[in-house]
């Protein structure tokens, strides 16, 4: 018996996804304690995993499946971020 009544009209090798995330999106695991560092993550990219960036840099990667549990809890303003030098526009170009 699952916990998410959504997941008892999923199909066989059909995915949950959370709500849509983009880049920056602030997500919270769960899954994690408190006390865990990936409690709370950045979101990078989704497909058959999830990508997100941890506090201290490392990347964090969860199966996309019914068991995922990350909720949107706040959003970092990535649009005037140059990706082609990596810079935000207060340090220059």
């Amino acid at each position: 018996m699952t916990n998410n009544p959504a997941s008892d009209n999923l199909k066989p090798n059909e995915k949950l996804l959370p709500c849509p995330l983009k880049l920056g999106d602030i997500v919270e695991n769960e899954w994690a304690s408190i006390k865990n560092p990936t409690k709370f993550l950045m979101f990078i990219s989704k497909g058959k995993r999830i990508k997100c960036l941890a506090i201290s840099g490392a990347i964090v990667v969860f199966d996309n499946d019914k068991d995922l549990r990350l909720k949107k809890v706040g959003e970092l303003d990535l649009s005037n971020w140059n990706t082609r030098t990596n810079q935000s526009p207060e340090e220059g170009n």
